[in-house]
Parts: C-alpha cells; sequence; structure tokens
C-alpha cells in the first residue's frame, strides 16, 4: 500500500451555481479560485499463474 500527496497549488474552477443564464440569452460565470492539492492510495495485488505442463 502507498500513500501519495499530490500538489498541485491554486486554480480556478466553475460548479453547476457560478454560471447564470442572462435575460438576453448570454451568460455570466462567476470562477472559484481554491487550492487543488489531494492525498490518493493505491493498493495492489500480484498474482502467480501457473503453466500447466504439455
Amino acid at each position: 500500500m502507498a500513500a501519495f500527496y499530490h500538489r498541485n497549488g491554486v486554480a480556478e474552477y466553475l460548479t453547476e451555481v457560478d454560471i447564470e443564464d442572462l435575460p438576453g440569452g448570454g451568460i455570466d460565470m462567476f470562477p472559484r479560485l481554491g487550492e487543488t492539492n489531494f492525498l490518493s492510495f493505491r493498493l495492489g495485488l500480484s498474482l502467480g499463474l501457473s503453466n500447466p505442463a504439455p
């Protein structure tokens, strides 16, 4: 098992509520700014398969 911390820094992003439809048919966007760092885990399994003799 292994754990990895990914340091991605700061990013701008949009969620569904950050996009607003305007009456004239256009859109208005309100981007958010936030940290994009995250922690991931990896778990592995190894299997040995035998090859039967002919």
